[in-house]
C-alpha cells in the first residue's frame, strides 16, 4: 500500500504503545490465539473477551483499510458504533476501533509512506527541471 498505517493503542487517555501496520502485508488479524495472528500478519490481544479469531483489518487495492469482525462473541466497535459481523466497515484516519469488552482503545493513523513521498518528491524534482529547462539525464 502507498499509505502506512498505524494503530496507537490508548488507555484511559494515554497511548500506551503503537502498532505498525505498514509492513506490506495485505490484512492483520486480531484476536487471542497466537497461531491466527501470527507476526507480521496479525496482533494478540490477551483479554478474555476477545475471540480466538476476532477482527480482521484489509488494505483494498484503492489503499482504503477495512475492518471486519470475524463473528466475535462481544463485538468490535468502530467510533463506539458495532461492526456487523462479516460486513467490511471503512476505516479511516482518526476512527477509534474497541474489541469486545477491552478498555484499550485503537486510534488509527493513516499517513504517506516514506517511500511513497520520497519517489513522489524525485518526480517533482523531475519535472520541475524539464519546465525550467534544465538539462535532465536519462537515468532521472
Amino acid at each position: 500500500p502507498a499509505q502506512g498505517v498505524a494503530l496507537h493503542v490508548t488507555k484511559n487517555g494515554l497511548t500506551l504503545s503503537t502498532l505498525k501496520l505498514d509492513g506490506g502485508a495485505k490484512y492483520y488479524m486480531f484476536g487471542r490465539a497466537p497461531q491466527t495472528c501470527p507476526a507480521g500478519h496479525g496482533f494478540v490481544i490477551a483479554h478474555p473477551s476477545l475471540s480466538r479469531q476476532h477482527a480482521v483489518l484489509v488494505h483494498a487495492k484503492n489503499d482504503a483499510l477495512y475492518l471486519i469482525d470475524l463473528d466475535s462473541a462481544h463485538g468490535t466497535c468502530v467510533n463506539g458504533e458495532r461492526v456487523a459481523p462479516y460486513l467490511p466497515r471503512l476505516v479511516e484516519n482518526g476512527n477509534i476501533i474497541s474489541f469486545g469488552s477491552s478498555t484499550r482503545k485503537y486510534v488509527v493513523r493513516v499517513f504517506q509512506r516514506e517511500d511513497e513521498l520520497l519517489r513522489a518528491g524525485a518526480k517533482l524534482s523531475l519535472s520541475y527541471k524539464r519546465l525550467a529547462g534544465l538539462s535532465v539525464s536519462a537515468a532521472a
